[in-house]
């Protein structure tokens, strides 16, 4: 019993300290962005490289941007992007019939390789845990873990559970010391997804 304790007590301190790391990894991020999310994929990725997570960052399947969309700016979002180079991309899941709700979509990933491709324009808005967390984020300005997911990853043949870490981007030279000024300067998030099998090997290795 007292051998049992032990080790889920250093399995748990493991964990915290990945989680920690993972967040500074964000941190990294978001100070690389300087308050926007407009910047070109070529730039994002060249920024992911060099950081060569995949060798150092066992479980963290991507570093991503979901941009914040105002009610009625999907459209000129989709327009925006298809101009880039990617003429059939399109935020999806479909709009509910509230046309007002505000929307998100994952706008830059990396790698940007097939399996992260099905996250590229997903609405994570559109999924309440996901939300949850995201608006836990914006509110505080601090990271907030989703609960348990399935990754817009996984394929069919997958349906391994996984979790997702958000930190806020908020607007350069706006305020925010009020829950209402954070909300109104929030421009997306920079987050990762993370597969739970993954990440728990990472830490027992």
């Amino acid at each position: 019993h007292e051998a049992f304790d032990y080790r889920t007590r250093d399995m748990g301190y493991a964990i915290g300290r990945r989680v920690l790391v993972y967040e500074q990894v964000l941190r990294g991020a978001r100070g690389y962005l300087r308050g926007s999310v407009d910047l070109s994929r070529a730039e994002f990725a060249e920024y992911y490289q060099v950081l060569r997570l995949d060798q150092s960052f066992p479980g963290l399947e991507a570093l991503a941007i979901a941009t914040a969309l105002k009610p009625g700016a999907v459209a000129a979002h989709e327009a925006q992007v298809r101009a880039d180079g990617f003429p059939d991309y399109r935020v999806h899941p479909a709009a509910s019939a509230d046309a007002g709700e505000p929307r998100t979509a994952i706008s830059h990933i990396e790698p940007f390789d097939a399996r992260n491709l099905r996250a590229f324009g997903y609405d994570m808005y559109s999924e309440p845990v996901r939300r949850a967390a995201m608006e836990r984020a914006r509110d505080t300005g601090m990271a907030a873990a989703s609960g348990k997911v399935v990754l817009v990853q996984e394929g069919s043949d997958s349906i391994e559970s996984g979790f997702l870490m958000y930190l806020p981007v908020y607007r350069a030279g706006a305020p925010t010391d009020t829950v209402e000024a954070r909300r109104a300067a929030l421009v997306g998030w920079v987050y990762a997804p993370f597969r739970m099998t993954d990440l728990m090997q990472g830490v027992g290795g």
